[in-house]
């Protein structure tokens, strides 16, 4: 049966972008669990100890799609000053 396009029986409904209750209290578990292991701290040196599983982790985090390109859709140039900058934050290189 269901309800007609447009319509539900909670038309206020939840707002969009709001998270329902069991990603928010998966969240805060996550937090608190990161947090009682060590938090950041601990986070980066095992980073550094097993960095394939490191990377592992954050390559599914990122956008999978995404289109970018220089002026005039050319390719993007990175200035040796900004690859320096990125290497102080986050150690690579």
């Amino acid at each position: 049966m269901g309800f007609k396009k447009g319509l539900s029986g909670n038309p206020g409904g939840r707002p969009r972008g709001a998270k329902n209750k069991v990603t928010r209290t998966t969240r805060e578990n996550i937090e608190q669990v990161f947090s009682m292991l060590g938090g950041v701290k601990a986070f980066r040196e095992w980073a550094e100890r097993e960095p394939t599983d490191f990377y592992k982790i954050y390559s599914k985090l990122l956008p999978r799609d995404i289109e970018i390109s220089g002026v005039s859709g050319g390719p993007v140039e990175i200035s040796h000053s900004i690859a320096e900058k990125l290497s102080a934050i986050y150690g690579c290189g």
